[in-house]
């Protein structure tokens, strides 16, 4: 009896237990029901296509501004007093607009013609700078096809763009209405601009204030003017002279950063030039001259009359008043091209003017040896050989030999061994 009162007891613990466990698996699941996860699309920001158009946008602005600026502030230079020049120099590379059998051809604007001042305001600069955004700009923002592989849509409106000169730089903003759509979301932008980092206030006062200086005789060109304004504001100069008009750019280098660099801003001046008040007197054009330094210069300055006084417009050195004699032993600091203005004076009070080139080349260039050939010798024959070298000053050089054999020397001075 007592064996089968512990089997009943037994048997009703384990039903007990099995009936606990299965209260708190219950109990446990009301507790902690089970959570399904729930995906949601997130939405994307729309920094990175703001960023994208922005980018554009100074890129855009830095060509635009280019252009403008090597047409004389024109881009739709068609309805202005222009003419085409065409030149080979070098320099037109740098504001041509196409090219024709390797010549350039240039649209450049008139800023003095007939006694009147042509040059364009600061404010319709502006807006020629604007309507080449409007042009440049689609063609760098291509579609969005650099957004093409990441399922975005987009759907944009008119631009426009508004270019504001300031006093040290060139800000560009735009409207452009732009819905994008990703997935199930979407945004608009609208407004952008962007800050081209350039000083054109400072390229354009340049500019004006050679015109003005104009404007005070339009039979002479101010190129003393010119000359000091290019050595004082650190930018060089180019000149052509067409018939009764010149040509003028003016190339800034280190004035204006990258990717601009250099910027060049180019018009016309028509002179009132006739046969009537043309000398002949004139100063002989010259080739470009070379210096180096260290080393003595000399050059004297030759004209086609009889000059009685000179005058040199430089800070490179002062040329001889009465013979036209240029002394000077360049720097170092000096190395590079420079475009010197000259003037010369006759007895009848004409004046003629040039352009030197004196292009001061770095020191230390290697003399260029002469090649003596192959020589067949007997042995204890002697012989004499003689070998030159080449160098842009005719002193200064020493000969050294290296060789295997120990019966063979070498002038020092005078290239014999």
């Amino acid at each position: 009896m007592r064996k089968g009162q512990i089997a009943i007891f037994m048997i009703l613990g384990f039903v007990a237990a099995i009936g606990i466990v299965f209260l708190l698996l219950i109990s446990g699941e009301a507790m902690n029901p089970e959570i399904e996860p729930v995906l949601e699309e997130v939405a994307l920001a729309p920094e990175p296509i703001e960023s994208f158009i922005k980018s554009c946008l100074k890129s855009a602005g830095l060509d635009a501004l280019s252009v403008v600026s090597s047409q004389g502030g024109y881009y739709n230079i068609s309805g202005t007093d222009y003419e085409i020049v065409t030149t080979k120099n070098y320099f037109e590379a740098y504001n041509s607009s196409f090219s024709v059998n390797n010549y350039y051809v240039s649209q450049v604007p008139y800023y003095y013609r007939y006694n009147e001042n042509q040059m364009p305001d600061i404010q319709s600069i502006e807006k020629e700078i604007s309507a080449a955004v409007e042009d440049f700009l689609p063609e760098c923002l291509d579609g969005f096809s650099a957004f093409d592989d990441q399922g975005y849509e987009f759907l944009g409106g008119g631009m426009k763009a508004n270019s504001t000169v300031s006093l040290d730089d060139v800000v560009i903003a735009l409207e452009y209405p732009l819905s994008i759509a990703h997935g199930k979301n979407s945004y608009s932008l609208a407004r952008y601009s962007a800050n081209l980092e350039i000083d054109f206030a400072y390229v354009y006062g340049i500019v004006r204030s050679f015109i003005d200086e104009q404007g005070k005789n339009s039979s002479l060109l101010p190129i003393g003017f010119l000359t000091n304004l290019a050595s004082t504001n650190n930018f060089t100069y180019y000149l052509i002279t067409i018939d009764n008009k010149v040509f003028f750019t003016l190339v800034f280098n280190d004035s204006i950063p990258e990717p601009v660099s250099p910027l060049t801003f180019s018009f016309l001046v028509g002179y009132n030039w006739s046969s009537e008040n043309y000398s002949m007197f004139k100063i002989n054009e010259t080739s470009e001259l070379k210096a180096y330094p260290g080393y003595a210069f000399s050059h004297k300055v030759e004209t086609s009359g009889t000059p009685v006084a000179f005058a040199d417009y430089t800070p490179l050195f002062d040329i001889n008043e009465v013979t036209g004699v240029i002394d000077f032993v360049p720097e170092a600091e000096d190395i590079g091209s420079h475009q010197v203005m000259i003037k010369a004076y006759d007895v009848e009070g004409n004046e003629a003017s040039s352009i030197l080139d004196i292009n001061v080349i770095r020191e230390g260039n290697s003399p260029i040896l002469k090649g003596v050939g192959d020589i067949a010798v007997k042995i204890g024959q002697e012989i004499l050989i003689n070998s030159s070298a080449e160098y842009h000053d005719g002193s200064g050089l020493f000969y050294t030999l290296q060789s295997s054999l120990p019966n063979i020397l070498i002038h020092p001075r005078h290239n014999l061994f």
